[in-house]
Order: structure tokens, then sequence, then C-alpha cells
């Protein structure tokens, strides 16, 4: 079944909305992202990977996603990482707080690239 969100994007310094849709098909997880005349479709049998593969093509353009998914502090773990749901985690401390990666994020100073996203995480494993 296809599901249809508005998203807040941000691009250069202004907020925005963007048309974004997601289903499976053949066992993968695909999204389909509306903005303008950009479109872009990603898949992965996970659904926080088939945001990271949004996310990098987005980053190119100067567009990011404001939605948990996106913070700095946010990565799924090996199990949460089959649903739409990721820990938001805090260096020193294990991770309790799920949150949805689809949830709106309203703190811009929070969404960071894919690749520091990826870094804080490594950092976070170390963390303790």
């Amino acid at each position: 079944m296809k599901k249809e969100k508005s998203i807040k994007i941000l691009i250069n310094t202004e907020i925005d909305f963007a048309l974004f849709s997601f289903f499976e098909s053949d066992n993968r997880f695909v999204i389909l992202f509306e903005f303008k005349d950009i479109f872009i479709e990603v898949n992965d049998i996970y659904p926080f990977f088939a945001l990271v593969k949004l996310r990098e093509q987005l980053e190119k353009m100067k567009i990011f996603l404001l939605c948990k998914g996106s913070r700095i502090d946010v990565y799924p773990s090996g199990m949460s990482a089959i649903g739409f749901f990721a820990y938001q985690t805090e260096f020193g401390k294990h991770a309790t707080q799920l949150v949805s990666i689809w949830e709106e994020e309203l703190d811009v100073e929070v969404i960071a690239t894919v690749k520091t996203q990826k870094q804080y995480h490594q950092k976070w494993l170390e963390s303790f």
C-alpha cells in the first residue's frame, strides 16, 4: 500500500515542502520524492537505508529533509533497521529512545549530512 505525505525540507536557507511517498515492492522499501522539477526514486531492503540513499542524492542539491531520520544523533540498531524507527542517542549512554524516522524535526541545527551522521554514530559506539 502506497503512503504519501508532505515533508518539510531545508533548501539553502529556506523551508519548503516536498511530496514524499513510500511503499514495498519485491521485498524492497521504495521512496519516491517530488519537489518542483526534482523526482527521485530510491530503494533498499531497510527503510532507514532507503532514506539514507535519498538524503545522499538530495545533499548534492543542498536539500535536507527535516525529519528525525536526518538528525545527527539518530541511527537504527540491527533490529530497528527493519522498521520505521531508529534510536536517538547521547554520548556515554545506552540508546533507549526510539523515534519514527519520518517524524518532523523542528530543530534545523540537529539536521546532519549522511557522512556526519555516520561519524557521530561511530563516536557514540566508542563512547562507552
